[in-house]
């Protein structure tokens, strides 16, 4: 739950509502047989993942290379709406295409290859690469 609709840090923890809104998944998961849980390192998503584990009783397994795609870190913390951030987005959106680079983010390319690799790594049932 990003009720401030900003770009959030890798460590940003979850809030109470997104807590509440992990047990509900887990609710909602409990009949599916899920029989583990991959999750990345980002701290919101290993502690949904932790409540969800938990919950189902499954283990889990946290992978550095399933993190979000990484972002300009100029944008931390701003609103998506603030001025900067659309201009930056806009930007990535334009050198996308391109796998040019504004300043220190991922461009889709190479966020594309990361988590590929990742998931081929996990269905294969390797260890994860931190």
């Amino acid at each position: 739950h990003n009720a401030r609709l900003a770009h959030q840090r890798h460590h940003t923890p979850l809030s109470p509502k997104g807590e509440e809104q992990a047990r509900a998944l887990a609710a909602a998961l409990s009949t599916h047989g899920i029989t583990h849980i991959e999750t990345s390192t980002a701290t919101r998503a290993m502690q949904t993942a932790t409540i969800v584990a938990k919950a189902l009783g499954v283990p889990l397994s946290c992978h550095e290379d399933l993190r979000e795609e990484r972002r300009p870190s100029v944008l931390a913390d701003l609103s998506y709406f603030h001025p900067r951030s659309l201009y930056i987005a806009s930007l990535l959106f334009l050198l996308g295409a391109s796998r040019a680079h504004h300043s220190d983010e991922e461009n889709p390319y190479e966020f594309r290859a990361r988590t590929t690799k990742a998931l081929a790594r996990i269905h294969a049932g390797a260890a994860p690469q931190e």
